[in-house]
C-alpha cells in the first residue's frame, strides 16, 4: 500500500512538472516566434516580432534563404526568397531599412549574376508580385542600372520571359 502511494505521489509529481514545462514552453514560444521552425514562412508571418526579440535568429533565417537563393539549385528557393519584396513594398509592408537594404543588394545580384535563375523565380509570381520586383529594381540600391537593364533586354529576346522584360520597360 505505501508503495502504491509512492508511485501516485510520483505520478503526480510528474505531471506538474509536464504541465508547468508546456506551458512555459507556449509561453516561451510566444516570446521567441521561430525556435521551432526557423524558415521564411515563420520570419513573414512574425516579422516584426522575431527582429525585434530575436535578432540573430532573424539574420540567421534571412541569411540561410538568400544563400539558398543566390545558389539556384531550386528555383522554389529562389521564388521564395524573392517573394520577401512583399515585406518592402506589399501590403505587409515592414519599413525596415535594415532588411529592405540586404534584400534590394542581395535581389540586385541575383538579377545581374544568375539572371536564368532570377527570371525563372520571377515566372512563379502572379503580375502584382512580379511589378513590385521589377519596380525596384528599375531604382537599384548598390548595381549599376546599366547593368540590371541589359538583363532585361537580353530577357526579351527569350520568348519565356518576355512579358517580364515588358513590365520592367513599361513604365519607364
Amino acid at each position: 500500500m505505501m508503495a502504491f502511494r509512492l508511485i501516485l505521489l510520483f505520478l503526480s509529481f510528474v505531471m506538474v512538472c509536464l504541465t508547468y514545462s508546456f506551458g512555459n514552453a507556449a509561453e516561451n514560444y510566444s516570446k521567441n516566434p521561430c525556435l521551432g521552425e526557423a524558415n521564411l514562412v515563420c520570419l513573414q508571418d512574425n516579422f516584426d516580432k522575431l527582429y525585434q526579440e530575436n535578432y540573430p535568429l532573424f539574420w540567421e533565417i534571412l541569411h540561410n534563404a538568400a544563400s539558398k537563393a543566390q545558389k539556384c539549385d531550386s528555383v522554389k528557393d529562389t521564388a521564395a526568397f524573392l517573394r520577401l519584396v512583399k515585406l518592402i513594398r506589399g501590403s505587409h509592408a515592414t519599413g525596415n531599412a535594415e532588411f529592405e537594404e540586404y534584400f534590394s543588394q542581395t535581389v540586385e545580384q541575383l538579377c545581374i549574376q544568375k539572371s536564368k535563375c532570377f527570371l525563372d523565380g520571377l515566372l512563379r509570381f502572379d503580375k502584382p508580385t512580379r511589378v513590385l520586383l521589377l519596380d525596384m529594381l528599375r531604382n537599384p540600391l548598390f548595381e549599376d542600372g546599366s547593368k540590371i537593364d541589359r538583363v532585361f533586354r537580353e530577357a526579351k529576346t527569350n520568348k519565356k520571359y518576355r512579358e517580364i522584360s515588358d513590365i520592367y520597360f513599361l513604365k519607364r
